[in-house]
């Protein structure tokens, strides 16, 4: 038995593998810090996305320790102080082959996905003329059934 949210738990999946891809992206128009980031996320995906602190601290930490981003401390205010986030020229180099190799993955992607579609659609189509045919065996059923009584009255009746 196929679980209902398999679907989910996959596109989810998928998700998780380019969160960090959109933040360098996001972090090649300006340093950021944490929340900003976040917000920065959940805007770029038009709210397919959100970021929480407890996903975008950690993925932030795991790009500086492999050297794609940098961080800094600034002073806000008095007595605040936020974590900046820069993209490093080797963040910038690793999204640009990333990019470059997604290109030619989402072209593959995107010929399977349509040809999936269409399939699908085709079975939609048949499964909807079946429907169609039942309902109409259904009405003639009904009619043929209707047509026996009224013989069978007339017959009776003569």
């Amino acid at each position: 038995m196929v679980k209902k949210d398999l679907a989910k738990r996959w596109y989810k999946e998928a998700r998780k593998g380019y969160t960090s891809v959109v933040a360098l992206y996001l972090l090649c128009s300006r340093s950021m810090h944490g929340y900003d980031l976040m917000k920065s996320m959940t805007k770029f995906t038009e709210g397919l996305w959100k970021p929480t602190p407890g996903g975008i601290y950690p993925l932030l930490r795991k790009l500086e320790q492999m050297g794609l981003v940098e961080s800094e401390w600034i002073s806000v205010g008095r007595k605040r102080r936020r974590r900046v986030y820069t993209i490093t020229p080797q963040g910038r180099t690793t999204l640009q082959r990333f990019l470059a190799e997604q290109s030619r993955l989402l072209a593959v992607f995107s010929s399977l996905l349509r040809g999936m579609l269409e399939e699908f659609s085709e079975e939609r189509q048949a499964f909807r003329e079946l429907e169609q045919i039942d309902e109409l065996l259904q009405r003639a059923l009904e009619n043929l059934e209707y047509t026996l009584k009224e013989l069978r009255r007339r017959t009776f009746r003569s």
